[in-house]
């Protein structure tokens, strides 16, 4: 479901050019896809963190492989969530993302 995202990465590169992308794309995404607007809006702040923290620096490419992988974590997670059909699991999942997301940020 989320599975797009990750994809934009994949072409774009794992640097703040494709996390932005992914970051508008999860948005538009979210707009189009009411009803699932709460876990693209995670995905697209969990994006957007990156790109806040990491613009204008360099980035070293073992930093953005970590990064791509945090958040190839959410995707997955939520992905799972969702298709699951099972609305506790949903919830926990975009709490354990937005857990992610906070701590990321203090780190």
């Amino acid at each position: 479901m989320f599975d797009s995202l990750t994809e934009v990465l994949d072409a774009e590169g794992y640097g703040i050019h494709g996390f932005q992308k992914c970051a508008a794309m999860a948005l538009e995404q979210g707009v189009k896809d009411a009803g699932n607007a709460a876990p693209y809006l995670l995905l697209a702040a969990a994006a957007e963190q990156f790109v806040n923290l990491y613009e204008g620096q360099p980035l070293p490419t073992q930093v953005a492989e970590e990064e791509y992988r945090r958040f190839g974590g959410y995707v997955a997670e939520l992905g799972e969530a969702f298709a699951s059909g099972d609305e506790d699991r949903r919830v926990t999942a975009m709490n354990d993302v937005a857990a992610g997301i906070i701590e990321s940020k203090r780190a």
